[in-house]
């Protein structure tokens, strides 16, 4: 009888620690949610033996992990889960990892110093200083390359997690090892970029018209009170200024809505012809008020490529629009295609739409800042057309976003040429 009943003791007590560590980790803001809620769960003996396989699959021993079934699970949870985890030996050898950590990282992970992938030298330093003095370690890290990530890596040493649960599966490099897990912060850190953005941008951009629209408040408030003509000539200029205000704002939020997601590859399916097609004719009036037309001169059965549709249609919307508000008079806007095969384009195939025009040649020096926000070649042509100067980095950011590319030219002979290069969809 007091056999049994300190073998139910036991058993209380391995329960409860596992939900007392998780409480401290999650209390502590060092670990998240679900990562606590697998230790509560007493899984932490689950997770030590997925990653470096039971030393002893018949031992007697059992936690709460073995009473509850858990076991069976683990491979599929630990899989499913929506942070990346490797878990390496005192080597800094990657011994096993889940499906979201070869997503990010690669495939071939396992056997490989974790240092060749997370190749930053202030993540060297964390996890050397957390597994030297066995305690819990977290930096931050980004990942460049289209679409930058952000991300917060946590290293949790198997030896703090030890207990006789988790001891019979650790051999001697495994005890020396850790649980790395890699939490994307992307959107938390662009969130807050942008707000710092937005702000500052739109005060510098905004100061202009609303000190206009003051100034003819006050103008008719005073002199111009009982001028009927100057009234109707003030009144159109605010018209003009608060309507290019909101036209600033709407673009100022188009671009933060972009970037927030910019990391995010779309997954749809879009037909390039159906879209060119469909600004044409949005556009064709426009061109027509001055004396422009469009010529479009697409090969024969376009490839469709991944994409967001509604920003695609905003991608070729500005650069036509741009191509006939910045055009001579009466000349021709030409939309062409090209497909380029995977050995000119890093492996894989893309379809090229470029958007030629003849208009003033842009200067060579300057053709790199098109894309900046608010920077324009000529400024006071660029408000005379009410430009809010954002445009060609509302284009970039969706380009960067579709993983394309993006290429200006611009000379006396073929006027300016803009080109985006897109994917095809190969599967």
């Amino acid at each position: 009888m007091a056999d049994n009943s300190r073998h139910r003791s036991n058993l209380i007590i391995s329960a409860l620690m596992p939900i007392g560590f998780a409480v401290v980790l999650y209390a502590s803001g060092f670990a998240p949610l679900w990562l606590c809620g697998l230790f509560a769960l007493g899984s932490v003996p689950s997770t030590v033996k997925l990653f470096v396989g039971p030393a002893q699959a018949d031992n007697p021993t059992q936690g709460v992990a073995q009473i509850t079934g858990i076991d069976s699970v683990a491979p599929a949870i630990i899989d499913s889960l929506p942070d990346a985890l490797l878990a390496i030996d005192q080597n800094r050898i990657v011994v096993e990892s889940n499906k979201m950590a070869r997503e990010l990282l690669g495939n071939g992970l396992r056997g490989r110093d974790v240092a060749l992938s997370l190749t930053q030298p202030d993540v060297s330093a964390a996890i050397d200083e957390a597994l030297d003095k066995e305690k819990l370690g977290t930096t931050d890290l980004s990942m460049p390359g289209p679409g930058e990530r952000f991300l917060t890596l946590q290293i949790i040493p198997f030896a703090i997690l030890a207990d006789r649960d988790t001891r019979p599966y650790l051999s001697e490099d495994m005890a020396g090892g850790a649980i790395l897990v890699l939490h994307d912060v992307t959107a938390q850190r662009k969130s807050e970029q942008l707000r710092a953005d937005f702000v500052a941008n739109a005060s510098h951009e905004l100061r202009t018209p609303l000190a206009s629209l003051v100034g003819f408040i006050e103008t008719l408030q005073t002199s111009a009170a009982d001028d009927p003509v100057a009234r109707e000539r003030f009144l159109d200029i605010m018209a003009r200024e608060s309507g290019r205000m909101s036209r600033l704002i709407d673009d100022l939020l188009s671009l933060s809505r972009i970037e927030m997601d910019e990391h995010i590859q779309p997954t749809g399916t879009v037909r390039l012809d159906q879209v060119l097609s469909s600004v044409c004719e949005v556009l064709e009036s426009r061109a027509a008020d001055r004396d422009m037309s469009l010529h479009i001169d697409l090969g024969a059965d376009l490839p469709s490529v991944r994409g967001d549709l509604d920003q695609l249609m905003q991608v070729f919307q500005n650069l036509l629009d741009n191509a006939i508000k910045y055009g001579d008079e009466g000349t021709q806007v030409c939309v062409s295609s090209k497909i380029l095969d995977a050995s000119k384009t890093e492996g894989q195939p893309s379809v090229v739409i470029s958007v030629q025009n003849q208009g003033d040649v842009i200067p060579r020096e300057m053709l790199p800042r098109l894309t900046d926000r608010f920077y324009r070649v000529d400024s006071a042509r660029s408000r005379s057309l009410d430009s809010t100067g954002l445009g060609l980095a509302i284009v970039k950011h969706i380009v960067n976003r579709h993983r394309g590319s993006f290429a200006v030219a611009s000379d006396d002979i073929n006027g300016t040429v803009i080109s985006v290069g897109l994917p095809i969809i190969t599967e």
